[in-house]
């Protein structure tokens, strides 16, 4: 692949390999018939087969050849600018959904009742916190374009509107990782699904807010 980028492509395809070799390799060790969804106090309610698990990673590699292909199809273009902050948020959330689908496997191997629905929640919060960070640092770098950034109808007005709400969008997803790995750490059950969605409302929210008021500012200064 001929781009500055080839490094950041490699460990994108390392990671999403080991998040599909490593449960394929695990499953051998797995019966047929395994646990498959607990209610939050981790009682089993549902069983079915151990390839079920495969879930994880199968999403893990669409979202790395979406990336990728994205990433790719913006560096054709000349937008190396955005081709950076594309792969390190795919890198950002792939590990999540490879890590998962390592942990829930390998539980599933050391432990009968393995995986309880609150240990997946708590781990999930902590991995989307770790992806919001991750998201929040790579988009102020962003250029205008059509598939990655704080995307609204007033910040692809222009490119003044465009770096000022990504800077915000930024800042308000590194904000909220931190707060929502802090929060995760400690609230369990279903005050945990709350939680996800009470930060990821309040980030949507301060952004698109902040969106519209740059355009706001930009359009009253153009009138002066």
């Amino acid at each position: 692949m001929n781009t500055k980028y080839s490094k950041l492509y490699i460990i994108l395809g390392v990671v999403a390999l080991i998040g599909i070799v490593v449960p394929v390799v695990l499953l051998s060790f797995l019966p047929d018939i395994v646990p498959l969804h607990y209610d939050f106090n981790g009682n089993i309610d549902r069983y079915g087969s151990k390839y079920e698990l495969l879930i994880f990673p199968a999403i893990a590699l669409i979202m790395v050849l979406s990336f990728a292909f994205v990433a790719y199809k913006e560096s054709k273009k000349g937008e190396s600018s955005n081709e950076k902050p594309i792969l390190y948020t795919a890198i950002g959330s792939c590990i999540p959904f490879s890590a998962l689908g390592i942990y829930i496997t390998a539980k599933s191997i050391n432990n009968p009742e393995p995986v309880s629905a609150e240990s997946i929640m708590t781990f999930m919060g902590i991995a989307m916190g770790v992806m919001l960070i991750i998201l929040g640092n790579a988009m102020p770098k962003a250029r205008m374009n059509s598939y990655f950034g704080l995307r609204t109808t007033w910040s692809m007005k222009n490119e003044r509107v465009w770096q000022k709400s990504q800077r915000l969008g930024g800042i308000s997803l590194v904000i909220g990782g931190v707060v929502m790995i802090i929060l995760m750490a400690f609230i369990k059950g279903a005050w945990s699904m709350l939680v996800l969605t009470a930060v990821m409302t309040g980030v949507i929210t301060v952004s698109l807010i902040g969106s519209r008021r740059y355009y706001l500012e930009d359009k009253r200064n153009e009138v002066e």
